[in-house]
């Protein structure tokens, strides 16, 4: 699904003529996604590792997130004509501190009885962060777009968006709580998140 995604994204790219920077990062998103599950699939199928976390697949799902980011901040400047500036870049990073305390507080009974290593934890709450981070800005980007045909892609986008961060804050939990096995339930959501 992801591939698939990333390869209409390329094809849109040639066809129009704006947001052709936004929808590269998009393209290149899925494609990061993609490769993080080739990782994950050639440590599950061929070296036995099931439920392989932390592991290099997991950064690319990182640079997922990043990319669509990304992504969002050239829309922004694309389509409305107005740079991102200091004072919201700062507002953005109080609302990104506030993400990590809300979720060091969700998940501190979990925090405080794991045994697992700091790097782990850190791994494990990087994704609800990242995602819950990801989609403030992109329904903030919803909200400003305003209406017309432009803004159904964008809804679209966020829609996905909210799928992964479903997805990822379930993972999170499932991850600190070692209840994740692949094939778990919230597998659809990532692949609604793609759909």
């Amino acid at each position: 699904m992801a591939i698939r995604t990333g390869l209409q994204v390329a094809a849109l790219v040639d066809e129009r003529r704006g947001d052709r920077a936004a929808d590269r990062l998009f393209g290149l998103g899925c494609g990061a996604w993609f490769l993080g599950m080739l990782l994950w699939d050639y440590q599950e199928l061929w070296l036995g590792e099931f439920t392989p976390f932390p592991s290099l697949s997991d950064l690319a799902f990182y640079v997922f997130l990043i990319l669509f980011g990304t992504g969002l901040i050239f829309i922004r400047s694309e389509r409305l004509r107005t740079p991102l500036t200091l004072l919201e870049l700062s507002q953005f990073g109080i609302f990104l501190t506030c993400i990590v305390v809300a979720h060091l507080v969700i998940f501190a009974p979990m925090l405080h009885t794991s045994e697992h290593s700091t790097f782990y934890l850190v791994s494990a709450l990087s994704y609800p962060v990242l995602s819950m981070a990801l989609l403030a800005y992109s329904v903030a980007m919803l909200w400003l777009h305003g209406r017309g045909s432009q803004r159904n892609p964008l809804g679209l986008i966020v829609a996905g968006i909210a799928a992964h961060t479903l997805s990822n804050s379930l993972y999170a939990y499932t991850l600190l709580d070692q209840s994740y096995q692949t094939g778990h339930c919230l597998d659809i959501a990532w692949l609604a998140g793609f759909a």
